[in-house]
C-alpha cells in the first residue's frame, strides 16, 4: 500500500496573531450618519445589499438624467435626487428637497454618496471608515452630478 502524505492543515487566524489582515472589515462603521436640515437631525442609515441596489438604481437614474431628458425640469430633478436620498434616509421628503438650495442639495447628495462609499469619518479614532474600491463607481458618477462652481466650471473631484 502506498502512503499518502496530506499537506499539513494551515493555522487559523486565531493561531497566527502576528499576521496583519489585508482588510479589516470590522473597521467599517455601520452607524447612522447624522445631518441637520431645517433644525431637525436626520440620519443616513447603514444599508445592506438589497438597499444598496435601490440606491444604485436611483444613482444610475440620476446620472442618466442629463443624457436622456433634454427638457429636464426642476421637479423631475428633485424627484430623482429624492429617490437617491430616500434610499438611505427616509425622513427627508420631496418637499424638503424642493425647498433646498442647489448648494444644500449638492452637499446632501455628496454626503449620501460619501456615506455609502465609506468616506464619512465620524471622529471615532478606534473605528474609521475605510475606502472601499467596489464603490468607486458611485463616487465617480457623483462628481458628474456635482454642482457647478460659481464660475460655471463643473467640480472635478
Amino acid at each position: 500500500m502506498i502512503g499518502i502524505s496530506w499537506p499539513k492543515k494551515k493555522a487559523s487566524a486565531k493561531e497566527q496573531p502576528d499576521v496583519a489582515p489585508v482588510a479589516d472589515l470590522d473597521a467599517i462603521i455601520a452607524d447612522p450618519i447624522p445631518f441637520r436640515f431645517k433644525g431637525k437631525i436626520h440620519y443616513i442609515k447603514p444599508i445592506e445589499l438589497g438597499e444598496f441596489m435601490k440606491f444604485a438604481n436611483a444613482q444610475v437614474e440620476l446620472s442618466k438624467s442629463s443624457e436622456v431628458d433634454s427638457l429636464l425640469t426642476a421637479e423631475m430633478l428633485a424627484k430623482r435626487y429624492h429617490k437617491v436620498v430616500s434610499s438611505v434616509c427616509d425622513s427627508i421628503s420631496l418637499d424638503d428637497i424642493m425647498e433646498m438650495s442647489q448648494a444644500q442639495i449638492a452637499a446632501l447628495y455628496q454626503l449620501v454618496v460619501d456615506a455609502i462609499t465609506g468616506q464619512v469619518e465620524t471622529g471615532d479614532v478606534k473605528k474609521k471608515r475605510m475606502r472601499i474600491p467596489i464603490y468607486e463607481y458611485a463616487r465617480q458618477s457623483s462628481s458628474k452630478n456635482a454642482a457647478p462652481h460659481s464660475d460655471g466650471r463643473q467640480d472635478k473631484r
